[in-house]
C-alpha cells in the first residue's frame, strides 16, 4: 500500500509499505528497511531510543 511519509511533510504518499513482505520503501526521504525498523524510527522521533529487540 502507498502512504503519506511519517518522516516527512509531505502531501503525497511516495512510501510503500508491504505487510506481507515485511518491508517498507520511504521514496522521499530514501529511508527504506524492515518493519521493526520502521517502528523503532517511530519511536525514535518522539525521543524514545530503543533496540531492535525492544522493539520486537
Amino acid at each position: 500500500m502507498w502512504v503519506r511519509s511519517p518522516f516527512t511533510q509531505e502531501q503525497r504518499a511516495s512510501m510503500h509499505v508491504s505487510l506481507s513482505a515485511n518491508v517498507h520503501k520511504d521514496f522521499n526521504s530514501g529511508n527504506g528497511g524492515g518493519m521493526i525498523q520502521f517502528c523503532r524510527e517511530m519511536l525514535r522521533q518522539q525521543g524514545r531510543e530503543t533496540s531492535m529487540f525492544e522493539v520486537a
